[in-house]
């Protein structure tokens, strides 16, 4: 992410970078210059959680391939789901980790010091989360954390929540959760992420030229407490994004990227300081509505 002033405007950026820049520099686009499994670009510690698509019975749900998070429709989920469960028929990908792993996820990206993997050390609710420690890391490019790929995304409504916690490191360019045009794919990217002034912010990246609009908010990125943010995608010309905060509305902004698609999803630990970044993650869920934090 670039930097934010009185007036945001695109601007141009290399892959992994991270620019810090006047009173409100917000960080530098989750990109990564490198291939995901050796530390992609960006990705970063915030701990997304979507609350409870796991733990409220995504398990039960996904009886024909427990476990796969693939997406509701594609015949290998039930059509039956309670409707008090936050993944109905709308629902792309839920998970709460309660498998004790990454099995739903499609892969993990980490660098030899990192480590990222399923943790009873923090959990949102249930008994399990994501932990991404990038602490030891050699670069600010280095990352910890999971990544699922779904079917692309351009029109309609795309909406990700996530629960998080920052264990170390809300500010300083923390990134929290990242959409992708795909695996190893930034050329149409989201990132939400912690800035210098310690607060959150979301930024678009996209184009050949890695073009970078960041938009703050005045919600104070803070340390060892559990927040819920979800961003609202809808397709359009222009396309609109909302984005939320405990369920509260943040930012609601015109995209400037004019042609978007998005199919993955990082979250996890991104190292953005000398100390490194860790991140819990839990309760992720990707659907084609509104989610809410409940």
């Amino acid at each position: 992410m670039r930097n934010l002033s009185s007036t945001i405007a695109p601007t141009s950026s290399t892959r992994g970078r991270i620019s810090h820049h006047l009173d409100v520099t917000i960080v530098k686009s989750l990109r990564r210059s490198v291939l995901r499994d050796n530390g992609g670009v960006w990705r970063f510690a915030v701990i997304v959680v979507v609350a409870g698509c796991g733990r409220l019975g995504f398990d039960a749900i996904d009886r024909d391939a427990p476990g796969d998070g693939r997406a509701f429709g594609d015949g290998a989920l039930a059509d039956t789901i309670p409707s008090a469960q936050l993944c109905t028929q709308t629902g792309v990908f839920c998970d709460g980790f309660e498998s004790g792993d990454l099995s739903r996820w499609t892969g993990t990206s980490a660098c030899s010091a990192c480590t990222v993997g399923a943790s009873e050390m923090y959990a949102h609710t249930g008994s399990y989360g994501l932990l991404g420690d990038t602490t030891g890391a050699a670069s600010v490019s280095d990352t910890a954390e999971a990544y699922v790929t779904f079917a692309s995304r351009s029109t309609g409504t795309l909406a990700v929540r996530i629960w998080a916690e920052a264990i170390g490191v809300a500010d300083q360019d923390a990134g929290v959760l990242e959409l992708g045009a795909g695996a190893s794919d930034f050329s149409h990217a989201l990132v939400i992420a912690a800035t210098d002034a310690q607060v959150w912010a979301l930024s678009e990246i996209y184009g050949m030229s890695d073009q970078e609009v960041d938009h703050a908010t005045t919600e104070t990125a803070s340390q060892h407490v559990w927040t819920c943010f979800e961003i609202d995608y809808a397709f359009g010309a222009p396309s609109e994004i909302a984005f939320y905060i405990d369920d509260a509305q943040a930012l609601s902004v015109t995209a400037s990227d004019t042609a978007p698609a998005f199919g993955a999803l990082y979250v996890g630990a991104e190292r953005a300081t000398d100390s490194g970044a860790v991140m819990a993650i839990d309760d992720v869920v990707v659907a084609s509505q509104h989610i809410g934090c409940d």
